[in-house]
């Protein structure tokens, strides 16, 4: 089949090699247009357009999705099934294009975590598990219907990145067989629930502040929800450090109020109390600067036990 990709993320990078090296066509991908990036603000391809450039296909960045050049020109390419991971939100006009409709990989098991940022949410809120959905687009965002779902499980310690990383790698399989199953005329498309589940949306700077009142597996599980990006953050001498490893020291008894240090030391590391238990730093970065370990920093920065983290 034809197969029109339309993606602004790393993440689909997989799905697009299992389909160039399938009996499929990739007839084309759409992606955002090139931006300045840098202090000079030059113009950068972005990895998607340099990943098509790669593979020699052709690839569209359209600034208006509803332009009639850019419509005209999809229409050409002639698509039998469209397909979307991470991108801007399609209208009519556009998926409704190829032939057999245009289906959408969401990394969460719909309807739970409809949203911007569903591996962020799911580890926020301590999920075990989190999954894949391909679906049917419609005019509401992530509530067309699924075609396949399949369950992931989430590690205790794993974070947003490393679970990116892990859904991407199993994507294709699952997209693969729903495209196999449509070229077959083998689809049983199900309806979403309307209600009654958790949304995901996209994280804010609120989001990202951590606060010590909370426990210490809260906080454990804002950070790894937020690594490697945007990182959840607090204050130390009113200077922001982003964190972006942290271990359960004790997930019941603390030795001090929310935020003060407990231990800092470069043998033992640095461990903070929270408003249940105790949680230990192991990576972080100051403003302006490149991550550390918690070692390297404390060699530049001397930080009692009883000073106070916000």
């Amino acid at each position: 089949m034809n197969i029109l990709f339309m993606t602004s993320s790393e993440f689909s990078i997989p799905c697009l090699d299992r389909i160039i090296r399938s009996d499929h066509k990739l007839v084309g991908i759409v992606t955002h247009p090139d931006k300045p990036k840098g202090r000079e603000r030059k113009i950068k391809k972005s990895i998607i357009k340099e990943y098509s450039e790669r593979n020699n296909i052709i690839c569209l960045n359209p600034v208006d999705l509803k332009g009639k050049e850019f419509i005209g020109r999809l229409k050409k390419l002639n698509p039998e099934i469209g397909v979307i991971i991470a991108f801007r939100i399609l209208p009519k006009e556009v998926f409704t294009i190829p032939k057999f409709g245009t289906i959408n990989v969401h990394p969460s098991m719909l309807p739970e975590y409809r949203g911007a940022a569903p591996i962020n949410w799911a580890i926020i809120n301590g999920e075990k598990e989190i999954g894949l959905s391909v679906f049917f687009i419609n005019e509401e965002v992530d509530k067309g219907d699924i075609i396949l779902q399949k369950k992931i499980s989430i590690g205790q310690d794993e974070t947003a990145g490393e679970m990116q990383h892990k859904l991407s790698i199993q994507s294709p399989d699952l997209l693969m067989e729903v495209i196999d199953k449509i070229q077959k005329g083998d689809i049983t498309a199900v309806q979403q629930k309307k209600n009654g589940f958790k949304k995901a949306p996209k994280i804010k700077p609120q989001h990202m502040i951590i606060n010590w009142s909370n426990t210490a597996l809260d906080i454990h599980n804002l950070v790894r929800g937020l690594s490697t990006s945007p990182g959840a953050y607090t204050t130390y001498k009113n200077k922001r450090l982003k964190v972006f490893k942290t271990k359960i020291f004790d997930s019941e008894n603390t030795k001090g109020n929310p935020g003060s240090v407990y231990i800092s030391d470069l043998d033992k590391g640095l461990i903070l109390n929270t408003g249940k238990g105790m949680i230990q730093i192991l990576e972080l970065m100051k403003e302006g600067k490149k991550k550390m370990f918690i070692r390297d920093f404390l060699i530049g920065n001397r930080i009692s036990e009883g000073e106070y983290f916000k």
